[in-house]
């Protein structure tokens, strides 16, 4: 066995052209395929963060029967109760999995600064939950070191009285609020709203921070703000929906089934929805639909150009060696040991190459990263970073794979030529 290893290896010095355009294949791609894995790995990643963490969705969110549909026409209807919160928030509590949740409130009105008023949506969350999330090191990881508003502070830092909210960056241009409360500018707004009751209610709120919301279509309209003063706005107790952080994120459904289940029993009927569901998270499942079906196109693509590179090379090589093989048989060579030999040759050129092709993957994420490029995909004022993150479990899984085709394509390239008689092969005929 180790003779065999030793003569693989002194027969890569034949061919040497051959050998090193072969080579060059399967490093390049190998290359191609960690530069795509990394840049799937950082999106996936940043999508998942942002959508549990920063877009405070949770590892799954409660909302009352059809509340998810339905809330935003009849909102009074499809609301947890203040006697359902008690229940909920019980239920939360004994239920050993769950780390931590927020109560959640959403609506729509008027918002203006004395002189004109401008349609908005407001999320309410919990200002304490907020600075949790934010100090999270996923967060801290994947999104952005110095959190996600873009000027002033976040919400936490306020008391209530005051009624601190943020403004989306094209909202606070559109009312003239370049300046934030600390910053000792005119940071008063209002925001008007119907009530649930049909009344027509207003407050008055300082702007404490501006935020990016990442999308165009959002970013004139989108305010971040306490719940509770949402709460004063429509004049209700209610909440709209329950997100909740798991200390095992892969406990989702179970945890869902039992609360689902305790709740029913007493009396509450609740849907949950797990934070990776397409009706609750449309943008992150559309978007790594695309990446994974691209992922998938690309690698067969590479594959083929990998599989087809091995094959005519290794055919080439036997063409060239059919004395040679001849020659193992005749002193004793048995088929399965001469076909071990041509497959640990192009182990060997597959091991050396696959290095080769980590060292130059790596090398170019580093200068990806360091060149600071910047896109602007559908939808993003600003533009994203392109950032790659390479991923040392896809970096092992995809050599593994591109190994094993390697071997295959050899062993099925030399299985016909071994099927030949001996007296063929020393006479160098190939039929």
């Amino acid at each position: 066995m180790r003779q065999l290893w030793f003569l693989a290896l002194r027969n890569l010095g034949r061919n040497t052209r051959r050998n090193i355009a072969t080579g060059s294949a399967i490093a390049l791609g190998f290359a191609g395929i960690l530069l795509l894995g990394g840049y799937v790995h950082r999106v996936s990643n940043y999508l998942r963060v942002y959508t549990v963490y920063v877009m405070h969705t949770g590892h799954m969110a409660m909302f009352a029967r059809d509340g998810f549909e339905k809330f935003q026409y009849q909102p009074r209807k499809f609301s947890i109760s203040n006697s359902a919160q008690i229940a909920i928030e019980q239920a939360l509590k004994n239920e050993t999995q769950v780390d931590f949740s927020e109560r959640q409130l959403s609506g729509a009105g008027l918002i203006g600064n004395g002189r004109i008023s401008i349609p908005f949506f407001a999320q309410g969350y919990e200002p304490s939950i907020d600075q949790r999330l934010q100090s999270n090191p996923e967060v801290l990881r994947w999104i952005n070191k110095d959190g996600y508003f873009s000027k002033g502070k976040g919400l936490w830092n306020y008391s209530e009285d005051i009624g601190a909210l943020a403004l989306s960056g094209g909202l606070a241009l559109r009312l003239g609020k370049k300046l934030v409360y600390d910053e000792g500018g005119d940071a008063n707004v209002q925001l008007i709203s119907g009530t649930w009751q049909g009344a027509l209610n207003a407050i008055d709120a300082e702007v404490v921070a501006h935020f990016n919301t990442g999308f165009r279509e959002s970013d004139f309209s989108a305010i971040y703000i306490g719940y509770k003063r949402l709460q004063q706005l429509f004049d209700t107790e209610s909440v709209g929906r329950y997100s909740i952080w798991l200390k095992d994120p892969g406990q989702v459904k179970k945890v869902a089934k039992r609360l689902t289940s305790k709740l029913k029993d007493s009396g509450i009927d609740v849907e949950v929805l797990a934070w990776d569901e397409e009706r609750l998270s449309p943008y992150y499942t559309g978007t790594m639909q695309f990446l994974n079906s691209l992922v998938t196109f690309i690698g067969i693509v590479l594959a083929s150009i990998i599989s087809f590179s091995v094959l005519n090379s290794t055919t080439m090589t036997v063409v060239e060696r059919l004395q040679e093989i001849g020659m193992y048989r005749s002193v004793g060579f048995r088929r399965s040991q001469v076909s071990r030999l041509f497959v640990n040759e192009s182990c060997w050129l597959a091991i050396v190459s696959l290095i080769v092709g980590a060292v130059l993957g790596y090398i170019s994420i580093y200068s990806i990263n360091a060149a600071k490029i910047i896109y602007y995909p559908p939808g993003v004022p600003d533009g994203l970073q392109l950032r790659l993150v390479a991923s040392t479990p896809f970096l092992f899984k995809s050599g593994a794979i591109i190994l094993l085709l390697t071997l295959l394509t050899t062993y099925f390239a030399v299985r016909r030529t071994l099927r030949m008689r001996v007296a063929d092969l020393l006479g160098g005929i190939r039929r």
